[in-house]
This record gives C-alpha cells, structure tokens and sequence, in this order.
C-alpha cells in the first residue's frame, strides 16, 4: 500500500445529547422545498441595520440575556429567547397581545391579522400561538407564540409572519377543478373531506399565493395546495401518522443525467448558463443515523426513513450500495442536532521509499473531550494534508492500483 501523508486530522461531529424527538408534520413528497423544513430555507434577506438596531433597543429597555434569529425568507426576528420582559396586566392572551403590539414594528408583523389558534398551560407558563389571517383567510405555516408567566412576564416570541404584499384573492381555478388536479397529481382517487382556501407563502419563489388547501384519504392522508389561479400543484404531502419515533424524509437536487446530457463533444459550447436545471428527488438507499452511530435506517424508494429510536438525525452520501467520501471536507453532511465538528491531529506517513507488496497499519485512538461537554460522538472521517494513493493513467486505468482502507474494528468505513 502507498500513502503519501504528513498529517492526518479525525474529523468528528457530535451531536447534542438532549434526545429530544423528532416529529415530522407527515412525509412530504420531496418534489419541491417543504415549508415545513425550516433547516432548507433559502436566505433571501438578511437583517439590516435598522431592524438589529430595533432588537438594541428592545434589549436594552427589557434587560440582559435577550437573544434574536432572524426569519431568512423575511429578515424579521423569528425568535427571540433567553429573558424576561416587564409585567403585562391583564390575561395571559392580554399580556401577549400587549406585547405583540407593543413590539409589533421590531417584529414586522399586524397584531389585527393575528387570531388566538392554541393555548397551554404547563409548569407556570402559558403558551399561546395566534395563527394569521389576511383578509379572511389563513396564512398557511405563518403564525406568532407568545410564552407568558403566571405574572405576565414574556420569556419567548417565536413567529413565521408574512408580510404585506399583493395578491389576487378571487381564484380562477374552480374547486371542483383543483380536485381534480389533485387526484390527477396522485394517480389515485381520494375522498376528499376538507377544502379551504389560503395563503401559501411559496419558498421555491419568496412569494404569497392563493391557493386551494384540499384534505383527501387515498393511498395515504393527503394535503394538497392547487395555485388557485394557475391550477399547478404548490406542494403535497402525506399527513398519515406512522409508528416511527424519528422520521423524515432525504432529498436532493441531482440532474437527470448530465447539465449538458445533449451536449455534442465537438461543441464547446458548456457555459453554465447553457445548463439544464436539476430536479429534486427523494434520495433511496441512503442511511440515516439516529442519535448516534450505534442506531441507523435505510431510506426507502421515495427518500423516506423510519426509526423506532427518538432522537437527532445525521446522515451523509452513504448507502449499502455506494458512498460518496470527499477527504477534504464533512462529504455532504447533514444533521438537526446542532452537531459540531471537532478535529484530532494526527501525524502519520508511509515510507519513503515504499516497500513493494507491504501493508502498512496506523492506528488512531481519538480521546473523549466531548462527553463532559454535553455531546454525544456521532461519527468520524479522515482528512489529510496531502494524499497519494495508486495512480491512474489519462483514461482511468490503473498504473499503480495502491489503494487506502479506513477501518472501525474489523469493518470497512472508506476505500
């Protein structure tokens, strides 16, 4: 074996110990981005100096501790955690409207579009999520919670609001005609229980449109928005509850077969803009690891998962059929459990020169200075300073059919 190496990092992610679950709001169908995946949003704005000020202020008057995140799709707080306002008299539903419009410019929302949806009481606080409105009809995915403490104090704000704009509310598709976009979509018939229309705030394009919300039962629990002006499907998924403890679904932008599959290898015409555009599709075959690297899944055909483990997801490019390793980075990592990525030097190379038919051996023990800091190890990948390994001539074969193995025990993790 030949491997041309000065230095050697263990790249670890670790993943937060809280195993707290994982509840998907149904499986969505993966064609386009969910509004349900808060972690997928594109940032389309960002804060400016203004509205950082306005949280300056804020903090200012209701003391230390306050913390702020910004919505990527409106550049409007979308949380705001860690203190305690003033008093507010009155109800809790009182106290938290008074802070809504107390604080209604800061964060970029109409209090007279908001309607009490749920309300919950539990170990002294009450919380309280107002869904919104916009002229009659629900906003769909947009609301604002309010935490308030028996003595009126606000300790949270969380909200998705959507902001003005303009939007035709008379639709020009029929109902009766989104339904049948719909079973169309599905290639199934369903029974169709609940329509209504809405607002959907569409992230594929940052836009509000009006859209016919359809619940139907047919090979599944069915929600569907229709474009009630365009009479395309807006998003779908399936709202049938599954006995899974953690489940999901994987996804990806691939091309079909190339950015240029009709290119002419006589034509050297390959600009970017000259590129077909990719399609999103559920990733099949792909494993999902829960809470740790000791518990995984498989996802199926459409790029669903399952686990009977509550906990944190993490997964990669990794399979039973194929993975995909990229030494110089964390090879398209993906993880909801705040996990952090750590690394290990470890300095190791081969000879030089080699022997010829020798196998070389390096053994690598990473030490635990995670645990005491509230982390659980999910998993670890090498990286190298600089690699060299076999060698292949112009056309892909082998000159040199050296090869590199990264082992845990006695199983293969790379080659």
């Amino acid at each position: 074996m030949t491997i041309r190496s000065k230095a050697f990092w263990a790249v670890l992610i670790l993943i937060l110990s809280t195993q707290s679950q994982l509840y998907a709001a149904g499986r969505p169908a993966a064609q386009k981005i969910s509004p349900l995946s808060d972690s997928l949003r594109k940032v389309r704005r960002t804060p400016s100096s203004a509205q950082r000020d306005a949280f300056g202020r804020f903090a200012a008057k209701e003391g230390a501790g306050w913390k702020v995140r910004y919505s990527p799709r409106t550049a409007a707080p979308e949380a705001l955690m860690g203190g305690r306002t003033g008093k507010y008299p009155g109800s809790p539903e009182q106290a938290a409207m008074s802070f809504l419009t107390e604080n209604k410019d800061m964060l970029a929302i109409d209090p007279s579009e908001l309607k009490l949806a749920q309300k919950k009481q539990f170990m002294g606080i009450t919380h309280l999520q107002f869904q919104q409105y916009r002229g009659g009809l629900p906003v769909e995915f947009s609301y604002a919670r309010v935490h308030v403490s028996a003595s009126g104090e606000v300790s949270g704000y969380q909200g998705r609001f959507e902001p003005a704009g303009t939007l035709d509310t008379a639709p020009s598709v029929t109902l009766s005609a989104a339904v049948s976009a719909a079973i169309a979509d599905l290639g199934a018939n369903m029974k169709i229980f609940k329509t209504e229309l809405v607002v959907f705030p569409d992230d594929t394009d940052g836009t509000q449109k009006l859209a016919w919300k359809i619940r139907g039962r047919g090979k599944g629990l069915w929600v569907y928005y229709i474009d009630a002006h365009t009479g395309a499907v807006l998003f779908r998924y399936d709202d049938l509850r599954y006995a899974c403890a953690t489940y999901g679904n994987s996804s990806g932008d691939v091309y079909t077969v190339s950015p240029l599959p009709d290119h002419n290898v006589d034509n050297l015409e390959i600009r970017e803009s000259a590129w077909t555009n990719p399609v999103s599709v559920g990733l099949r075959d792909q494993y999902v690891w829960v809470a740790d690297y000791s518990s995984r899944t498989v996802t199926n055909q459409s790029g669903d998962y399952c686990a009977q483990k509550a906990g944190k997801i993490f997964s990669s490019l990794k399979g039973p059929y194929f993975s995909v390793t990229n030494f110089r980075g964390p090879s398209a990592h993906y993880d909801n459990g705040g996990g952090q990525w750590r690394t290990y030097a470890y300095t190791r190379q081969t000879p030089h020169p080699y022997d010829i038919n020798q196998t070389y051996s390096y053994d690598v023990a990473i030490p635990d200075n995670w645990t005491s800091s509230g982390y659980t190890f999910a998993k670890v990948m090498p990286r190298f300073s600089s690699f060299e390994a076999g060698d292949l001539d112009i056309l892909g074969a082998f000159n040199d059919d050296d090869e590199v193995n990264v082992n845990s025990g006695t199983e293969v993790l790379g080659v």
